[in-house]
């Protein structure tokens, strides 16, 4: 099963969307949850995913243009199961100008995702719409060489 939270600009939705979702013991397995839109991620959410019992099986997470803090990213990936983690940020065009970007992560986030021993687990890393350069590709590259697909700003590295 997997699941998705759209809750646009409300995160207090989106987390008792979440809430009651985790409460409902009837609900299946889970092995992925999607994350959207224009909203962040608060700590009750995040905390109680991690402390679920879905936490065993949840192996995908994906956030599209949801903000987060660096120590949830860091308790999201104590979850066992964890093996793709996708992130974008917020995206937006003028009729026919540029791309516009709304970043969620920060440095921040980076360091976790090069420090955490827990990240080694990971398989998969997407990383988009977040205004980073092509070193931090090579940097995530050479810091979790287990991954079978790294993606930055859409750039396989």
């Amino acid at each position: 099963m997997e699941n998705s939270f759209y809750s646009y600009q409300d995160a207090a939705g989106m987390t008792r969307q979440i809430l009651e979702w985790l409460a409902d013991k009837k609900s299946p397995a889970c092995k992925g949850i999607s994350f959207s839109a224009n909203t962040s991620l608060e700590g009750i959410a995040s905390n109680a995913i991690v402390n679920s019992r879905h936490a065993q099986t949840i192996q995908r997470l994906e956030f599209s243009d949801v903000g987060f803090s660096a120590k949830q990213l860091e308790d999201l990936l104590r979850m066992p199961a964890l093996k793709e983690l996708r992130i974008a940020g917020g995206e937006s065009w003028d009729w026919a100008g540029p791309k516009y970007v709304w970043s969620t992560l920060g440095s921040e986030h980076v360091n976790v995702l090069k420090t955490n021993p827990r990240a080694k687990r990971l398989r998969v890393l997407e990383i988009r719409n977040q205004e980073f350069s092509d070193d931090l590709g090579h940097e995530l590259r050479k810091a979790l060489p287990q991954l079978e697909k790294l993606v930055i700003e859409d750039v396989n590295y």
